[in-house]
């Protein structure tokens, strides 16, 4: 179980991933972009009941990459998006 907490919780991703070239850090939930480029984005996230919280991905662990934010506007218990963005390497998420 992960604990919520206000103003953002970072969510680890699962240790069985295909990363190529990307880096993540020791807590896994940091990428780092290895070359520059547009990429395509998806994230999906399930807790095991509904919550009125918003979801969304940080550049460089600071800046809401647009188009990632995902706010509803009653509970839900699933949270997923999409979205195209140019990066540069380097850059985290």
């Amino acid at each position: 179980p992960i604990s919520v907490i206000l103003g953002g919780t970072n969510i680890p991703l699962s240790n069985n991933q295909s990363l190529g070239n990307f880096t993540v850090n020791a807590t896994n939930d940091i990428y780092t972009i290895p070359v520059t480029g547009r990429y395509y984005l998806t994230y999906q996230i399930n807790t095991t009941t509904s919550l009125l919280a918003g979801t969304r991905l940080l550049l460089n662990s600071s800046t809401p990459l647009p188009g990632s934010i995902f706010s509803p506007a009653i509970s839900t218990s699933n949270y997923n998006n999409n979205l195209i963005t140019n990066l540069i390497a380097g850059n985290t998420i």
